[in-house]
């Protein structure tokens, strides 16, 4: 089975909590955004993802507003479930932006990144930018892949999510081009369920839309 939760934030609290031990060894989970284990490379960091890809079952995860997106892209991309990965331990694995991923029979179409104002350029180790808004190839990327798939998936797992889903957690009437490419994939894409994480909340917003933070959930 596949199950979704939310930000991790580099914590391993989640990894061990009770329902952690009922997945399986062919179980997969997706971690909607920052997962927050791969910041600055040091050996207890390492550590941390070493246990991680030891689990039984597979993690995957898209970043969020506060993963190091530059040292994520250092690892190694691979193919995975017909899609792009990076290979970070074992059995753990970050989903590239714009793929859509064949999972125990389903597809899932997965988009990392996010916004936050209040970031502070200077948190990354190195100075530089989170880079968690998408380029133009991320989101062209997406587009072809999406038309691919006949513009129909089973699942969409983000960190943020469309502008009008927004307006039931923040009353902020800022959006971003992030928000405007979910906006056109909700109006252009068929799905069973949207997955996001980035507003710290377990809530079912609407029969097509849940987000996620505490809970693992099974996708069906």
């Amino acid at each position: 089975m596949i199950y979704v939760t939310g930000d991790v934030h580099g914590e391993l609290k989640k990894f061990s909590s009770s329902e952690i031990r009922k997945l399986r060894k062919n179980d997969y989970l997706i971690v909607c955004g920052d997962f927050g284990f791969i910041w600055n490379g040091n050996r207890e960091e390492k550590s941390f993802l070493r246990k991680i890809g030891k689990k039984k079952f597979t993690t995957l995860f898209i970043e969020g507003a506060h993963d190091n997106y530059a040292l994520i892209e250092s690892y190694p991309l691979v193919d995975f479930c017909g899609g792009k990965a990076r290979s970070i331990s074992g059995r753990l694995y970050y989903l590239e932006r714009g793929h859509v991923f064949d999972i125990d029979g389903k597809t899932v179409f997965a988009f990392g990144g996010g916004d936050d104002e209040s970031l502070d350029i200077n948190l990354l180790p190195d100075g530089k930018s989170l880079k968690h808004l998408p380029s133009y190839d991320d989101m062209k990327r997406a587009a072809t892949n999406l038309k691919a798939h006949s513009n129909c998936v089973d699942y969409i797992v983000t960190h943020d999510c469309n502008f009008n889903i927004r307006s039931c957690f923040v009353s902020s009437s800022n959006s971003n081009h992030l928000h405007a490419l979910f906006d056109t994939i909700s109006k252009t894409c068929t799905f069973k369920k949207w997955f996001f994480g980035c507003y710290h909340k377990d809530k079912i917003v609407s029969p097509s839309y849940c987000a996620v933070y505490d809970k693992i959930l099974p996708l069906e």
